[in-house]
Formats: structure tokens, sequence, C-alpha cells
């Protein structure tokens, strides 16, 4: 699911690192994978892949 691999991008490259605890909960995890399909990665039969 393109929402779980978001999730993960998120930690590897820790992007909520510098946001207090109490606030990184309303990050929008299924927005963020849409924008990352929009931009950045592509997707073929269940697997990503960045687009160069």
């Amino acid at each position: 699911m393109l929402e779980d691999y978001a999730y993960q991008y998120v930690v590897d490259y820790g992007l909520l690192d510098s946001l207090p605890n109490n606030l990184r909960c309303y990050f929008d995890y299924e927005k963020f994978a849409c924008d990352l399909m929009i931009d950045d990665i592509t997707e073929h039969n269940g697997h990503y892949f960045y687009r160069w």
C-alpha cells in the first residue's frame, strides 16, 4: 500500500524529527503518499520506483 510506503519514507528520512511528538500525529500520510506519486514515485505491480 502506498500509504505504508509514505510512512516508511518519512521514518527513514527523519522528516518529522524536528517536530514535537504531540504534533507528529497530525501528519497526513495519505496525502503525502499522493504527493509522492505526483512528484517522485511510480508504482508497477505493487512495487514502487523513483522517477529519474
